[in-house]
């Protein structure tokens, strides 16, 4: 299973969050059934990493200045590792 948490904080929706979410539906369904994805009210990164939000963490990575084409192409490539292995 892929885990996504989308920050859905103030600054990260501002920034574009609102679109994240939907990178799952250019996912396959089978594909779809491999990826759980939430929301998250802050993931308090934006000390951390400084104006580069909207923030994602896919599984354990920080994915920042995050888009829908970023997160789709990353959760694709953890799917064709998950296949392969």
């Amino acid at each position: 299973m892929i885990n996504v948490k989308i920050c859905t904080g103030t600054h990260c929706y501002i920034m574009g969050e609102s679109d994240l979410f939907s990178f799952i539906d250019e996912l396959s369904k089978s594909e779809a059934s491999l990826v759980k994805v939430e929301g998250s009210t802050c993931l308090d990164l934006c000390k951390e990493y400084n104006s580069s939000a909207p923030y994602v963490l896919i599984d354990d990575e920080v994915i920042s200045n995050a888009n829908k084409e970023v997160i789709l192409g990353r959760v694709k490539d953890l799917l064709d590792r998950m296949q392969n292995d």
